[in-house]
């Protein structure tokens, strides 16, 4: 009988543990693509409020507009850098941070 309970116990204590394990891992998972899809969206916002000032700066080719707007986000913590490139792919502003050759 003594036997029984402890296995009991034991089967008990390995079912919970299982469980809570499983549940965890799903809610990690659960989080990370919360904060994936937010991470996109929110780049996406940027990207396109940022497109529209760019835009009219080259149209209007105000190189010191486009370098006033990258120095505007070149010390924000959540952010790596911004670079503006040209047709050819060659660098016309970037946040000094990055590396421009990457």
């Amino acid at each position: 009988m003594r036997i029984l309970s402890w296995r009991l116990i034991l089967a008990l204590i390995v079912g919970v543990s299982l469980v809570s394990i499983a549940s965890s891992w799903y809610e990690v998972q659960t989080q990370k693509e919360a904060l994936r899809r937010d991470l996109d969206y929110k780049s996406a916002t940027l990207g396109e409020s940022l497109a529209v000032t760019t835009e009219l700066c080259l149209a209007t080719q105000n190189r010191a507009g486009l370098e006033q707007m990258v120095g505007r986000f070149s010390n924000r913590e959540h952010l790596i850098g911004i670079g503006v490139y040209d047709n050819d792919q060659s660098v016309m502003v970037i946040t000094p941070g990055i590396n421009s050759s990457g």
